[in-house]
Formats: structure tokens, C-alpha cells, sequence
């Protein structure tokens, strides 16, 4: 489950009680442009799409740059690419979902759903994860010291190993706040666990089909080929001022 949500690109404005008068199609063009044109340049890889919203309609659509930069393909508002973190948000809502049904508790012990999970002398709730207050060591940071690249082939067997394998917490759970990787990604095993579906499945199901967001999944196979996806890009040659 540790891997990133897949859906479009869109910086998406939403305008509201804004009067047709203060600003022509032709102003939301110019401004628009002259935020992120500064990313549009043939020297510079990497892409996005934008989008401004007035009462539920979409009157500025575009996107900017390059979803892959060695083959010249241009980013479009339709282009596929790894959103990363923002998963979270989803992840979240999974488990306020389960919440809704009486499946589960924010108190809930998380041993109550993956026992081997390390005790570390403390109570992990679902409550901690969610709020990244657990104290459980980031699997980012773990993976990197392990002597792995974060561009190697990371399984969910692994990052679980990782979890089984620690001794003790950063600090008190609930103590304070330390933004943990590692508590999402056992919040998506624990709707696995109790919904006997695989988290894509089961995210597929109750929340991207119903938000009619059809190229949205979790990626849970690295090998998959996933048709008219971006390519990533580490510099970082986009300033915006």
C-alpha cells in the first residue's frame, strides 16, 4: 500500500460569488498564463495541467510542459501521473468511511487488526496514525539508511519488515507530531484487513468509482504498465516567484 495515488495532473481554482464583470475570458488568460508560463519552456522538463472553475463550469483548461522529456511528449489535462502524498487524504478518508460504518474506532488499538505490529510499551491508536503522532519511524528515512535507493523495486513485504523490525518509537504516542509515511501506509493495510479486499480494490470500489474518477487507483503492482503516465523528474528547475 505504500504506493502513491495515481490521477490526473489539475491545478484546479474554484471561483465562487465572483460577478461575470470582473474580469473577461481574455483577463483569465493573461493571468493564468503569466503564473505558470514560467514553467513552460522547451529547456525544462516535468509538466502540469490547470483549470479554473465557475459555477460548476470549467472555463480554463490547459496544460504546460512535458510528461516525458527525452521523447518530447507534451503534458495534456489528461496526462496520468504519481500524486505522492496527496493519497493521504484518500487513505483518510477509507478509514473515515469505515468509521461511518462502525467498523472501526479512531481508538482503536491498531494490534486489533495487525497484531505483529511491535507493542513498543505503548498503545498505537488509529487516532495516532491519522494525525502522525504515533512515534513509528518513517520507512523513507529507514529505507535510506538500510543502504537502498528510494528508485529500487520497494515492496509492501519490505516496508512491513521495516515496521516488525523496529525496537522502539521516536517518542510517545501522542506525544507530539512527526509527519510519518509509515502510518499511512498501515492505516491502507488495516482497511485491507478489514474489508478482505486489497486496498486498490477496495478504493476503487467505494471511493473513485462513485467520484466518477475512472484513471484514478493505487498502485500496487510496480511492473504494471500504466498508458499515458508522466515521468518523473527530481531537479528542480521551476521557481516560482
Amino acid at each position: 500500500m505504500k504506493n502513491p495515488i495515481v490521477v490526473f495532473s489539475l491545478f484546479i481554482v474554484c471561483l465562487f460569488g465572483v460577478p461575470k464583470s470582473a474580469f473577461s475570458q481574455e483577463d483569465i488568460y493573461d493571468q493564468v498564463e503569466s503564473l505558470f508560463n514560467v514553467c513552460d519552456k522547451p529547456e525544462l522538463p516535468g509538466g502540469f495541467a490547470a483549470a479554473l472553475i465557475k459555477d460548476g463550469q470549467v472555463i480554463f483548461k490547459k496544460a504546460y510542459g512535458y510528461a516525458n522529456y527525452e521523447n518530447k511528449i507534451p503534458f495534456t489535462s489528461s496526462t496520468v501521473m504519481d500524486y505522492a502524498s496527496v493519497a493521504k487524504q484518500f487513505t483518510g478518508l477509507a478509514i473515515a468511511q469505515l468509521i461511518k460504518e462502525g467498523k472501526l474506532r479512531l481508538n482503536d488499538d491498531i494490534r486489533l487488526y495487525l497484531p505483529d505490529v511491535p507493542e513498543f510499551g505503548d498503545t498505537i491508536t488509529i487516532a495516532h496514525l491519522l494525525y502522525h503522532s504515533s512515534g513509528i519511524r518513517d520507512w523513507v528515512g529507514l529505507v535510506k539508511i538500510s543502504g537502498r535507493y528510494m528508485e529500487d523495486v520497494i515492496t509492501d513485504e519490505f516496508i512491513m519488515k521495516l515496521v516488525m523490525n523496529q525496537k522502539e518509537l521516536n517518542f510517545r504516542s501522542g506525544e507530539k507530531f512527526q509527519y510519518s509515511n509509515t502510518g499511512y501506509f498501515l492505516l491502507a493495510n488495516i482497511v485491507s484487513k478489514i474489508t478482505g479486499k486489497s486496498f486498490r480494490e477496495w478504493t476503487r470500489k467505494n471511493i473513485f468509482r462513485p467520484l466518477q474518477m475512472n484513471d484514478t487507483h493505487f498502485s500496487d503492482d510496480y511492473s504494471e504498465i500504466i498508458m499515458n503516465k508522466a515521468d518523473s523528474y527530481k531537479r528542480d528547475l521551476c521557481k516560482y516567484t
